[in-house]
C-alpha cells in the first residue's frame, strides 16, 4: 500500500536523532514455535515433514553404524559424517 494514501508519514531526521538506541519495545512481540516449513500448501508441508522425518531416520541409523567403527556406511545426500571424538588418556607411572 501507498503510505500517502494510508495517512502514515517517514519519520525525519529529527526524530531519528531523539531515539535511544538502548530504549526497547513498548509492546514487545510475543516469540513462538517456529514451523519446520513455511509452505502455502497443507500437502506439501506434510509432505516435506515426512520426507524430513525419513532423512532424520536415515542419518541417526548411518551416524550409529559410522560411529560403532564401520567407515563405509553411506549418509543421506545432503548430509556430513559426525565428528568422531578420539579419547587419550595418560597411563598410570
Amino acid at each position: 500500500m501507498d503510505r500517502a494514501a494510508e495517512g502514515r508519514s517517514v519519520a525525519g531526521l529529527p526524530a531519528l536523532l531523539r531515539l535511544d538506541p538502548r530504549d526497547r519495545p513498548r509492546k514487545p512481540k510475543k516469540s513462538g514455535r517456529q514451523p519446520l516449513c513455511h509452505a502455502a500448501d497443507p500437502a506439501l508441508r506434510k509432505q516435506f515433514e515426512r520426507d524430513w522425518r525419513e532423512f532424520l531416520k536415515a542419518y541417526r541409523a548411518a551416524s550409529i553404524a559410522y560411529r560403532a567403527g564401520d567407515f563405509t556406511v553411506e549418509f543421506p545426500d545432503g548430509s556430513f559424517r559426525p565428528p568422531l571424538v578420539t579419547m587419550y588418556t595418560a597411563s598410570a607411572l
